[in-house]
């Protein structure tokens, strides 16, 4: 597969995914996960694992000004397992969850879904979030052409130049 960035990289399926192991302020892990927490692929039997699918506003971390230590983790992803796991803490419960990015920016709704059935289900979530916006209604209302396969969300619909 091409590198695209020190970012992203060519897909088949997904046109472009996360490069594993990306430098700030789109870092990622070992497996092209937002954020530098590593995970095993097999999830361990006191876990649950939450995978949440979506685009920039779920992948983004805060600005610089919200994060002036350069946290990789200060996702909206990484702050809900830290808050689920410091709940079943003070609760006396033991149990552990591990809540896993998958978001890429510029993804539409068919391209989370592509996402999961590429990468996503092999992780073996026990839930699925997918939080999707402003990408499917732009693609869908402003672009000329729309296609039910989203085949024509990659062109740059304002120009005559692509987009990616």
């Amino acid at each position: 597969m091409k590198r695209k960035s020190l970012y992203f990289k060519d897909h088949p399926y997904c046109l472009y995914e996360s490069v594993p192991n990306s430098p700030f302020p789109l870092p990622t892990n070992s497996m092209g996960l937002i954020g530098k927490v590593e995970y095993n692929k097999k999830k361990k039997k006191n876990c649950k694992r939450i995978l949440v699918l979506g685009a920039s506003p779920i992948e983004r971390l805060p600005p610089p000004e919200e994060n002036k230590y350069n946290n990789p983790n200060l996702s909206v992803t990484h702050l809900l397992e830290s808050n689920l796991n410091q709940k079943n803490k003070d609760l006396g419960i033991n149990s552990r969850y591990e809540v896993m990015n998958l978001s890429s920016s510029a993804y539409t709704s068919y391209e989370c879904l592509l996402s999961y059935l590429c990468k996503g289900r092999h992780l073996h979530p026990d839930l699925i979030i997918s939080y999707q916006g402003v990408n499917d209604v732009i693609w869908a209302i402003i672009a000329k052409g729309f296609l039910k396969d989203y085949s024509h969300a990659r062109k740059n619909n304002f120009s005559n130049q692509e987009c990616w």
